[in-house]
């Protein structure tokens, strides 16, 4: 993989995480708990959730199984980084996405115990940047997979 096309996969992840980061701490400043300001009335609002489980707040409270199975993720990339790094570019950007916002949620679990939630489209349980990071890279990178087994398979 060429060097430019590295540093952009990590400045794609390091974005995800400081705006991660930046959002959950100037929400966290603004709102108290469960305190919830409208944004455009009945479709989008800020309101601050703490989510101690993972989406929809399932298994709450096991914190450390997030962080070991985040851990895990971590370690299968570097195994299969070689094979990673003859993926596509959008499947590499995808999984850029992915690993910002994985890195995100990841640093909330084990610094505070929880993670912060704060989009709220009332249609939708309460989310974060790194959610919103997440669910694009693994669609895109669905997406890919679906669009290469068409190209690859036999006429």
């Amino acid at each position: 993989m060429e060097w430019k096309r590295k540093i952009g996969l990590v400045t794609v992840m390091l974005l995800v995480l400081l705006l991660d980061r930046f959002t959950k701490a100037w929400i966290s400043q603004q709102l108290a708990l469960g305190e919830s300001q409208p944004i455009i009335s009945g479709i989008v609002s800020l309101t601050l959730v703490h989510n101690p489980g993972a989406a929809f707040g399932l298994l709450a409270g096991r914190r450390w199984l997030f962080v070991l199975a985040v851990l895990v993720l971590i370690v299968l990339l570097l195994v299969y980084r070689k094979v990673l790094a003859e993926q596509a570019t959008l499947s590499q950007y995808a999984i850029a996405l992915l690993m910002g916002g994985v890195f995100g949620n990841l640093w909330d679990r084990v610094m505070l115990g929880y993670v912060v939630d704060f989009l709220d489209f009332h249609v939708w349980p309460v989310f974060n940047v790194a959610d919103a990071a997440i669910v694009c890279g693994a669609l895109v990178l669905g997406w890919e997979v679906v669009r290469n087994e068409r190209r690859t398979r036999p006429k």
